[in-house]
């Protein structure tokens, strides 16, 4: 036959057809990659870089090449993320986040009340400018 590893010996009449349909014969997979015919089916589904893998995370139903599945795992909307305000540990998915770190309460922000320079996060602001207004009011009787 001629193929590497093919152990048919056979007339000249039957060799064209027998070479066609070798399981031995040279295939090139989608990925470039060059295996036996035999072999084919196999690289497909566990080394090829073209294999298609679907994504892990609940919600995730994007199925994508092998080669380009750490850049999706690293992307994805679904992966769960930890909020980056000091602080906090609330988990979320990614596609979440930015709409949780504009309402976290840990994240800092300035008192409203004029002259007042403080910062500190979201949550403590209320009790915060409660107690501002009442030492500003206290400072004001003090002035009179």
């Amino acid at each position: 036959c001629g193929h590497p590893g093919c152990p048919a010996a056979l007339p000249a009449a039957e060799l064209a057809t027998h070479q066609r349909e070798c399981d031995f014969r040279p295939e090139t997979c989608e990925c470039g990659v060059e295996v036996r015919a035999m072999d084919l089916e196999t690289h497909r589904a566990t080394t090829c870089t073209e294999k298609p893998v679907s994504c892990l995370f609940d919600g995730c139903s994007e199925s994508v090449p092998q080669r380009e599945f750490d850049r999706h795992k690293a992307s994805c909307r679904h992966r769960v993320v930890i909020c980056d305000m000091q602080g906090c540990t609330q988990r979320m998915k990614a596609r979440d986040k930015e709409e949780h770190e504009r309402n976290c309460g840990r994240r800092i922000v300035q008192c409203r009340r004029p002259g007042c320079e403080e910062r500190l996060p979201a949550k403590d602001l209320e009790a915060h400018e409660k107690a501002c207004e009442a030492a500003s009011l206290q400072e004001e009787g003090e002035k009179l």
